[in-house]
């Protein structure tokens, strides 16, 4: 666990460490964050694959492929009352 801010070169850090460990070709999927399109990140990218690891991002935005999102319209547009609000939503108790 890092006790400090997440960036690219705590992100290339784990990539590079997680690297070592490989036993067989390995694909990664990750979103279009900034530290995943740095400058810094995209350069190791062919280094981590010739170790094996191949990255690839998903599409810029694809609610499809992200299950929260999914989630979020089953509440809104199937559980929700038309109009309401999850502020307007009782507690359970």
């Amino acid at each position: 666990m890092f006790e400090q801010s997440v960036h690219t070169g705590v992100v290339v850090a784990c990539f590079d460490a997680f690297c070592k460990t490989l036993t067989k070709k390995t694909v990664v999927v990750i979103d279009n964050a900034s530290i995943h399109r740095s400058e810094e990140f995209e350069e190791r990218m062919p280094s981590w694959k010739k170790q094996g690891l191949i990255i690839k991002y998903l599409p810029p935005y694809s609610p499809e492929l992200n299950l929260i999102e999914i989630l979020w319209e089953r509440i809104k547009y199937t559980w929700l009352p038309d109009n309401s609000t999850l502020l307007d939503v009782p507690k359970i108790p």
